[in-house]
């Protein structure tokens, strides 16, 4: 089963147990760390094809200097990056550009829409008001 991480450095902490609430009522565990650092650490040493980083899309995240960092790190090492838009985001929100070039999913709060993001069976991209969005073209290879 996939390692579900939270980067707590990425929101304020009301935020951090939402997000945490909404993945365990999706049937997950999550391991929650504290800083970039910790989250290359684990990326050097666990399979990164084991790895899910989740974020929280809120207005706090795209102005937060460890998320573009976060997401290119994992995409390096091969790790999924799946968004999720909280329910109290403005629904005219727009997705960090990061996301758009490098992530694998993302959901609103729906535990089946979450569960089916993370497994990663089939790429989910919804909009914040929950609408489909186009799939963006994947711009990474991913070497073995």
């Amino acid at each position: 089963m996939s390692k579900i991480v939270v980067l707590r450095s990425l929101m304020a902490d009301v935020q951090t147990e939402s997000l945490i609430a909404a993945l365990e009522a999706a049937g997950f565990e999550v391991i929650c760390i504290e800083s970039l650092e910790e989250l290359m650490a684990l990326l050097a040493s666990e399979d990164p094809d084991e790895i899910v980083l989740v974020i929280l899309l809120s207005i706090n995240c795209e102005e937060n200097s460890d998320l573009e960092s976060a997401v290119n790190a994992c995409a390096q090492a091969g790790a999924r990056v799946v968004g999720i838009w909280p329910r109290t985001v403005n629904k005219e929100a727009q997705l960090p550009d990061c996301l758009i070039e490098k992530g694998s999913s993302v959901t609103t709060t729906n535990p089946a829409s979450i569960k089916a993001a993370i497994t990663g069976d089939t790429p989910i991209w919804e909009a914040p008001n929950g609408d489909l969005r186009p799939v963006p073209p994947l711009r990474r290879n991913k070497c073995r």
